[in-house]
């Protein structure tokens, strides 16, 4: 599934019946630095909710939010402009 943001940052998935045993989510490649990716099991995200990024250097109103059950937070911060411009470089 993919999703764009809204303007908020936010994306809205819903997942139907019968629920998988794992979630992965995943930004674009090339596209965040610090968080990109989660393997998350549903058991425990419909309980607790996850938050998957809090090592990005957040502002303290970030550090406060606090994923609902059923919900993910994922903390990313967009690469820098030379970083992209290196990106495909490093790749070969």
């Amino acid at each position: 599934m993919m999703q764009p943001t809204a303007s908020d940052g936010t994306a809205i998935f819903q997942i139907e019946e019968p629920l998988p045993e794992r979630i992965f989510v995943s930004l674009g490649v090339d596209e965040a630095a610090c968080s990109g990716q989660a393997d998350i099991i549903t058991g425990e995200l419909q309980k607790q909710g996850a938050a998957i990024g809090k090592e990005c250097g957040l502002t303290e109103a970030a550090k406060r939010l606090s994923p609902k059950p059923g919900q993910i937070i994922l903390f990313a911060r967009p690469l820098p402009l030379w970083a992209r411009i290196l990106a495909p470089i490093e790749r070969e």
